[in-house]
């Protein structure tokens, strides 16, 4: 099963519920994505985020703080569409070097 998670930042370093959420779901065999708002400013990050490779499994959308909901809708769409190109891209190398 796919899970999306929606969370102000991440990875945030409080947050561990969040985080042994979403490796168990990973332990239990789901495919975890997490769409969050910007990333945690201090750059500590807990050693399951890098352990789970989460990092490449977070979609950004609102880096720059904006707050109209034109901007945050603008910004979700752009973030979604990067996740999807460099999905596509990925596979393209894929096929083209094996």
């Amino acid at each position: 099963m796919k899970i999306l998670f929606f969370v102000g930042e991440f990875p945030k370093l409080s947050q561990t519920f969040i985080l042994n959420q979403m490796t168990g779901l990973i332990d239990a065999g789901h495919d975890v994505w997490i769409l969050a708002k910007k990333a945690e400013s201090n750059g500590k990050v807990h050693d399951d985020v890098l352990k789970y490779h989460l990092m490449d499994k977070v979609i950004y959308y609102d880096q720059n703080g904006r707050d109209s909901k034109l901007s945050k809708g603008w910004g979700l769409s752009k973030g979604l569409c990067r996740h999807y190109i460099h999905k596509l891209l990925k596979k393209i190398t894929y096929v083209m070097f094996t």
